[in-house]
């Protein structure tokens, strides 16, 4: 699953820079292809930027997850009591 929403992402990626060329090279005469165009590519762009915040997000907060569960897991009293006095 992981795997899908980076290809989708780096699609996107890709359609973006595509988007980018298009405005810079050919579409300098037209304003009103050129504001479309600038439009649909700065929506692009925050989604490509929510995307990749979220994948970013996801990984901490699956390494502090599994960080948790080995704390939680330990033998030392110490962290014991320092555990069940803040959960």
């Amino acid at each position: 699953m992981r795997q899908m929403y980076i290809l989708l992402n780096l699609s996107v990626i890709l359609f973006v820079a595509s988007e980018c060329v298009d405005i810079i090279w050919f579409v300098k005469s037209n304003i009103t292809l050129l504001l479309h165009n600038l439009k649909i590519t700065s929506l692009e762009t925050v989604s490509v930027c929510k995307l990749s915040t979220f994948l970013v997000w996801n990984k901490i907060i699956i390494y502090v997850t599994e960080s948790d569960v080995m704390q939680r897991k330990t033998d030392d009293t110490f962290k014991k009591t320092i555990i069940k006095k803040f959960t």
